[in-house]
């Protein structure tokens, strides 16, 4: 069985046949992920979970929250539509274009009126944090992933104080979260085929970060010869 080092800290983790280093390419924002969602707060089997931003890591965290048995309820806006089409064939419960339809209705639905069990901010977008926290349940937990453009925002303070919320910081990886990741992906947890959306050959590298960029691509792979960064 051919092994590839992916991290080393104390100990070396490598690779399974599981694991194609196409997928091995995503196992940072992965690692950032499972650290949101596994380490700063946990999941149960059946939380219903609000995530705000459908972009790569929006759909990566709404992975790993379905992988420990939870329900998601994936919010973007109106030019975010392939994203959210994308998170509907990946198998997340349910999307919501916040522009065009009505999110609070919803998330009463999903969660019989009382809130949402867990949030995940990964838009960074301070009106996305507001909507959240007025459907985070009443001693529920809020955790900010995506970072904001300003260093001081106004935030719905009224909300955290009178519900209990617990309004976690969320900071990159670490060590272990790598650990979590691999374990994801050799588990086949993670739908990477999907997330991978444009592969272009390392000559053509800033056609691909500006693609980016634009919102025009999910994930785009930098390959370099017969493999791909």
């Amino acid at each position: 069985m051919a092994e590839y080092v992916i991290a080393r800290e104390e100990s070396v983790h490598v690779l399974t046949e599981n694991i194609s280093l196409e997928a091995a390419a995503l196992t940072e924002p992965l690692a950032c992920c499972a650290h949101a969602a596994l380490e700063k707060t946990s999941i149960q089997p059946g939380d219903k979970v609000l995530v705000f931003g459908p972009g790569p890591i929006g759909l990566l965290l709404s992975q790993v929250v379905k992988a420990k048995g939870g329900i998601v309820i994936l919010a973007g806006i109106t030019k975010d539509k392939k994203r959210l089409e994308l998170a509907q064939n990946i198998g997340i419960d349910k999307t919501i274009d916040i522009l065009t339809q009505d999110l609070k209705g919803i998330v009463e639905a999903y969660t019989d009126g009382y809130g949402a069990d867990k949030v995940f901010d990964c838009s960074g977008a301070i009106p996305a944090v507001n909507q959240g926290l007025q459907l985070t349940k009443k001693k529920g937990v809020f955790v900010q992933v995506g970072l904001f453009p300003e260093k001081m925002n106004k935030m719905d303070q009224e909300a955290i104080i009178q519900r209990e919320i617990h309004y976690i910081g969320c900071r990159s990886q670490k060590p272990s979260s790598w650990k979590l990741a691999l374990d994801l992906l050799d588990n086949g947890k993670i739908n990477i085929d999907k997330m991978i959306t444009k592969v272009v050959p390392l000559d053509e590298w800033r056609s691909g970060f500006e693609t980016v960029m634009a919102g025009d691509e999910i994930k785009v792979l930098i390959q370099s010869g017969e493999k791909s960064v």
